[in-house]
């Protein structure tokens, strides 16, 4: 039962992905390479990357395989309270 309730407080804290502007430029994201994330619902408009301090991070690099990288990316939207985060072009 408390296996049951744990998975139940993981999907009510995950993290949706957005990745509608990059499939605009780019096509489905996939494979090895350098990816940037906006965090909040609408990082993928907004063009407020340069504020990127500890308390109004909004967006994040990754290296590596997209699988990995969406990853590290929604751990750290978690950590920092976002729900939704967007692949960014």
């Amino acid at each position: 039962m408390r296996e049951f309730i744990e998975r139940i407080q993981l999907l009510a804290e995950s993290v949706r992905v957005d990745t509608s502007a990059y499939e605009l430029s780019h096509g489905k994201p996939k494979g090895n390479g350098n990816w940037m994330f906006g965090f909040g619902p609408k990082a993928a408009d907004s063009k407020d990357y340069l504020d990127n301090s500890k308390k109004n991070k909004t967006w994040m690099n990754a290296r590596g395989t997209y699988v990995q990288a969406k990853k590290e990316a929604a751990k750290m939207a978690g950590e920092l309270g976002f729900k939704v985060i967007a692949v960014l072009p």
